[in-house]
């Protein structure tokens, strides 16, 4: 036998560990069930996240799909427009259309009307 003595409060604060593993051991299976329904809460309000995300991001394709529409529209309006307006320029300059009319039908209203009307919404003419 050694003569060197035995150091006790290592022993003591390996009882001391134990003894916090088992109450915590035992307050986690308490505390169990509440944080199961947690993460079941947590996981639901995640799912009705990506679903409002998910209308959100649908509603968005919808608008940018009618504004494309509305947009191809508001093209082809102009474009006609521009070929009335065009159009009585040319019977105009050539004569083959009055300025103003005897019979009260004014064809500068006309092209005034599908000139301003397409240069609103394009300003490349």
């Amino acid at each position: 036998m050694s003569n060197e003595r035995i150091d006790l409060n290592q022993f003591e604060n390996i009882g001391r560990v134990a003894r916090i593993y088992r109450e915590e051991k035992y307050n986690l299976s308490e505390k169990a069930p509440d944080l199961i329904a947690e993460l079941k809460d947590l996981r639901w309000k995640h799912m009705q996240v990506l679903k409002e995300r998910k209308d959100l991001r649908d509603e968005g394709l919808r608008m940018a799909k009618k504004l494309d529409s509305d947009r191809n529209l508001i093209e082809s309006l102009c474009d006609a427009l521009r070929i009335i307006r065009n159009d009585l320029d040319e019977a105009i300059a050539q004569g083959h259309l009055p300025i103003k009319s005897t019979d009260g039908i004014d064809a500068t209203k006309i092209r005034d009307f599908a000139k301003r009307k397409s240069n609103r919404y394009t300003h490349n003419e």
